[in-house]
């Protein structure tokens, strides 16, 4: 924010439930004074039988640029976007959803690179994948993209860098193989 909220003001929020844990605001609100750019981003708690109200909703605010999503919303929140960046339609999930020039929503998911740097740089591998929500499923195919070897593909995927079995990977993961985004 540049003099505080104002008419000109672009919006943001971070939409999940619970939302007392997200540090998003607090870290790009500093970024956005710092920068002089007149944005805000709040923390909008939405329960799952709210989200789509909510977000169809908030798809309306005119000065709304943009949404952060948490859990638990990363995977139903895909169906309320007009277009989908390659990693959400492999994860089938989406943590950002920005409004396009046209008015559309277009979803992305950003969840897994850094994570899984900071996972090998301190030597952890192989790695262990226990979850399929939203950042589990983006970790492990950013993980898979880098050259693991092998998964299962039940729902709780594992993943090495060592070679130890066959590869047995989920059918989306293996059809898009190690070049996935």
């Amino acid at each position: 924010m540049m003099d505080g909220i104002t008419g000109s003001t672009r919006l943001y929020a971070v939409v999940g439930d619970p939302v007392r844990q997200v540090r998003a605001p607090g870290m790009l609100n500093t970024f956005f004074a710092r920068a002089g750019i007149d944005a805000v981003l709040v923390p909008v708690h939405v329960r799952p039988a709210d989200l789509a109200a909510t977000v169809l909703g908030l798809q309306l605010v005119q000065n709304l640029d943009g949404l952060l999503i948490t859990v638990p919303h990363k995977v139903a929140v895909r169906d309320f976007a007009d277009a989908v960046s390659p990693a959400v339609e492999l994860s089938g999930s989406a943590n950002a959803m920005r409004r396009e020039p046209d008015g559309t929503w277009y979803a992305e998911n950003f969840d897994g690179a850094g994570f899984l740097a900071g996972l090998l740089a301190f030597g952890h591998d192989p790695v262990f994948f226990d979850g399929h929500g939203g950042r589990g499923r983006r970790c492990g195919q950013r993980h898979r993209a880098r050259g693991a070897d092998r998964g299962r593909g039940d729902g709780a995927p594992v993943f090495t860098s060592t070679p130890a079995a066959p590869p047995r990977w989920p059918p989306a993961w293996s059809a898009a193989g190690r070049d996935a985004p």
